[in-house]
């Protein structure tokens, strides 16, 4: 169990230095650029259906603890629609 600790540390020192990285963020405005507003729609749909699978293998109690991680994907997904129309008024 302790090695397992380790190895999710290490998961999110990776996953921090990888977003400080420049060349990381060029690939993630390019990403922005390619896909547009479909990047907004994707995590939404993946929501829609995450909450319908789950109020069908285990009810209500499935959907309260997916209801953290709406939230999440919704300020996300509203962050990035603004990122995405000041990239395209440019």
């Amino acid at each position: 169990m302790a090695n397992q600790s380790w190895i999710y540390i290490i998961l999110i020192g990776i996953y921090l230095v990888l977003n400080v990285i420049p060349s990381y963020q060029q690939y993630c405005r390019w990403l922005r650029r390619k896909l547009g507003y479909w990047n907004v729609l994707i995590p939404l749909m993946i929501m829609v259906a995450a909450n319908l699978i789950g109020s069908l293998i285990s009810g209500k109690i499935m959907v309260i603890f997916l209801i953290p991680l709406d939230i999440i994907l919704l300020i996300d997904a509203i962050f990035t629609y603004f990122q995405i129309k000041k990239l395209s008024s440019k």
